[in-house]
């Protein structure tokens, strides 16, 4: 199945100004929005877990 998040938290912010907080909100707004496979436990059940993701943002 499919799994969500359930929350989204900023361990590392971008930097100190308001644009960076910006960016923090983006990335957990677009973390939030992500689908994935869950974990399953020895019956095959889905389990909830984390896990810590970093965004690296790249002008272009």
């Amino acid at each position: 199945g499919e799994g969500r998040v359930t929350k989204a938290e900023v361990v590392g912010s971008s930097g100190p100004s308001r644009e960076h907080r910006q960016l923090d909100r983006v990335a957990v707004d677009a973390l939030g929005a992500c689908k994935f496979k869950p974990g399953t436990d020895e019956n095959g059940k889905p389990t909830g877990a984390f896990a810590n993701v970093d965004y690296v943002w790249r002008l272009e």
